[in-house]
């Protein structure tokens, strides 16, 4: 399962109120809300993607590496966002973009073989 290989894991959502306290209300609900350091949302004060703010933070207070940061998301707004902060962008999902991610995953499969080619464990 992708959550328990990946160590550290934040969410950074462009969205607040229900989407944002939903997602974290999923996270708790499941009792995977442990596997998350923190999350960083709209309500935190930061711009909308694709402004690369919110990514800047997490790479900082969590000091992230940026080349082995990965920036998920399903919108043209979060791959550009992911770019314009240095880290590699991931495209989740088979909907058509206007821009080009650095990769594409059409399911949770691909990502965690992605994941494990990626740090030598295939």
């Amino acid at each position: 399962m992708i959550l328990t290989y990946v160590q550290e894991l934040r969410i950074c959502n462009h969205r607040h109120s229900p989407a944002t306290e939903g997602t974290v209300g999923v996270l708790q609900a499941h009792h995977m809300d442990h596997l998350f350091r923190g999350w960083l949302t709209g309500g935190d004060g930061y711009p909308k993607k694709p402004d690369p703010a919110a990514f800047e933070a997490a790479l900082q207070g969590y000091q992230l590496e940026r080349e082995k940061t990965l920036g998920i998301g399903d919108r043209d707004v979060d791959v550009v966002a992911a770019r314009q902060a240095g880290i590699l962008a991931c495209q989740y999902g088979d909907r058509e973009l206007d821009v080009n991610a650095d990769l594409r995953v059409s399911d949770y499969a691909q990502l965690m073989k992605w994941l494990l080619n990626e740090n030598g464990r295939s």
